[in-house]
C-alpha cells in the first residue's frame, strides 16, 4: 500500500523519476520474486513515462510539440542530437550504439561518474541496489545539457541515497562478521556522506 502511494507521488512530482518505479518492479521480479506485482508495476511505470513524454507533455506545451525535443536559444534541447521524436531518439539510441556511447565517454561525463562514485571509493558498483539508478544515470549522460552531468545540481541528488545504500549491502557482506571493522565501515559511510 504505501510503495503505491509514494510511487504516485514519485511519478507526479517530476516525470522521468517513475523510472526509479519501473526500476523497483525489475527488484520485485529478480530479486523479492514477487511474479505477479512486480510485472505490473514496471508495465504500468514505463507506461506512463511514454504517455507523459510522448502525449502529456506535448498536449500541454504552448507550442504542441515535445518540450525535451523544442529548446530555444536560452534553453537548447538535451536530446535533439539523438532525433527530433522520442521513437527517434530510442531507435538511433539501440541502432548505432557506438555513436551513442562515443558521446558518453567524453571527458565532462567520465569526470561526473568518477566524481559522483568517489565519496564511497567506487564501493556502491558492487551491489544490486545501485542498479535502480541507471535510467537516470542514462538520461543524465545523454544529454548535451552540462547542469545534468555535473553534481553541482539537483539532477543527480536522487541518485545518491541508492549508492550509499550499494555501499552499505558490500560493507554488510563484507565485514558481517567482523564487529569492530563493521562499525568502522558504518562510520566512515556517515562521514563521507557528510562530505559529499
Amino acid at each position: 500500500k504505501w510503495f503505491i502511494i509514494m510511487s504516485v507521488l514519485l511519478a507526479a512530482s517530476q516525470e522521468h523519476l517513475v523510472l526509479f518505479v519501473f526500476m523497483m518492479g525489475l527488484y520485485a521480479i529478480f530479486i523479492q520474486k514477487r511474479k505477479k506485482f512486480g510485472p505490473y508495476v514496471s508495465a504500468a511505470s514505463i507506461l506512463y513515462f511514454f504517455l507523459v513524454i510522448a502525449a502529456f507533455m506535448p498536449f500541454f506545451s504552448s507550442s504542441g510539440s515535445q518540450p525535451i525535443l523544442e529548446g530555444s536559444s536560452e534553453y537548447p534541447s538535451r536530446y535533439a542530437w539523438l532525433g527530433n521524436s522520442v521513437g527517434a531518439i530510442i531507435g538511433n539510441s539501440l541502432l548505432h550504439p557506438f555513436f551513442v556511447i562515443r558521446n558518453i565517454l567524453l571527458y565532462e561525463k567520465m569526470r561526473y561518474l568518477f566524481l559522483l562514485l568517489l565519496p564511497v571509493s567506487f564501493l556502491g558498483l558492487l551491489a544490486w541496489p545501485v542498479a535502480i539508478i541507471i535510467p537516470l544515470l542514462a538520461i543524465n549522460l545523454l544529454s548535451s545539457d552540462t547542469m545534468t552531468f555535473s553534481i553541482y545540481f539537483y539532477h543527480s541528488a536522487l541518485m545518491a541515497p541508492f549508492i550509499f545504500f550499494s555501499t552499505i549491502f558490500v560493507g554488510e557482506r563484507w565485514f558481517s562478521k567482523l564487529g569492530i571493522l563493521r562499525k568502522i565501515f558504518a562510520w566512515a559511510i556517515i562521514i563521507l556522506s557528510f562530505g559529499s
